[in-house]
């Protein structure tokens, strides 16, 4: 079924690097759009205790808008590598993931406990962020291949807030099939706050499109 083949869902592009709350702040809607985008804070901010939940709707084309089960992102550990961030969808716990910052990228790769192969890696965000860059995402097999960009600030509402946010889209092309935009937004100090996933499949001859979106909810830290 569709949420169990995209349990994996924004499986590395969630959160990144940085302090930003201090512990036990509720990093939530105003609070935080109040804020001026040029003001210093980190848009990966990955504290260990850091916590996020996320409402999941998926989109079948031609069926219903279904409700799924939470996502939860969570920071557990860090070493001189990166950090840990574990997903958790409903009682599936995904595979941990590794992000690594430095001053000029985010990059998301698989967990490992010795430091990880770059080449099996994709950059969330260059920095510092500039509407119109471009860059080369994840490595892709079958002739397929995923460019990423940065739209500028935008303004994101829904039921968990409102934030000033940056919009970054993995734009992937695979022979033969039509284009899969997706797309994600960052707040200052939070992390993500929406993300739209989308993925093309073939039922018989026919292409259908799947989406998933994830609109936070709460994002903290714990001790």
């Amino acid at each position: 079924m569709f949420h169990q083949a995209r349990i994996v869902l924004l499986a590395a592009l969630m959160t990144g690097c940085g302090s930003g709350l201090p512990s036990g702040r509720v990093a939530m809607g105003a609070s935080v759009a109040a804020r001026s985008v040029a003001t210093a804070g980190s848009w990966y901010p990955v504290d260990v205790g850091r916590r996020w939940t996320y409402r999941t709707l998926f989109r079948h084309e031609g069926t219903p808008e279904r409700e799924g089960a939470p996502h939860v992102f969570a920071v557990t550990a860090a070493d001189a590598f990166g950090a840990r961030l574990e997903r958790t969808y409903g009682q599936t716990q995904a595979l941990p993931s590794r992000i690594r910052v430095s001053t000029s990228e985010v990059r998301a790769m698989r967990w490992l406990e010795q430091d990880p192969q770059p080449e099996a890696s994709v950059v969330l965000l260059r920095l510092p962020v500039a509407a119109g860059t471009s860059w080369s995402g994840r490595p892709l097999a079958g002739g397929a291949s995923e460019t990423v960009t940065c739209h500028g600030i935008e303004d994101v509402a829904h039921e968990g807030g409102r934030w000033q946010a940056v919009r970054i889209t993995h734009l992937v092309r695979r022979p033969g099939m039509p284009d899969d935009e997706s797309c994600y937004w960052y707040a200052r100090d939070v992390g993500m706050v929406r993300g739209i996933e989308r993925l093309t499949i073939l039922v018989g001859d026919v292409p259908r499109k799947l989406e998933a979106e994830l609109r936070l909810l709460s994002a903290e830290i714990r001790p």
